[in-house]
């Protein structure tokens, strides 16, 4: 009795997921979609990623170069002390 009630149950619920999820709907979109190769250039994707990496770490090589000229050089020719870059 308690297998048969389970049985019915899970069927319930299957029902009743398919419908909600419309799974049968988005089978048959994706099967009367039309899919291409869209192909790319690995060695370009890696040049314009790695450039992009490259202009990033440029700022904050800038940053900290400025922020360690103005410690090691203060404009007020005074000993230098830690000062915040902003």
């Amino acid at each position: 009795m308690i297998q048969g009630a389970a049985k019915t149950l899970g069927l319930y619920l299957h029902g009743i997921t398919l419908k909600e999820l419309a799974i049968h709907k988005m089978e048959q979109v994706l099967d009367d979609s039309t899919f291409s190769d869209k192909s790319s250039d690995d060695a370009q994707t890696a040049k314009d990623i790695s450039s992009s990496i490259s202009n990033k770490l440029e700022k904050y090589k800038l940053l900290i170069a400025k922020s360690f000229i103005q410690y090691i050089l203060p404009a007020d020719g005074r000993h230098p002390q830690p000062r915040p870059v902003l």
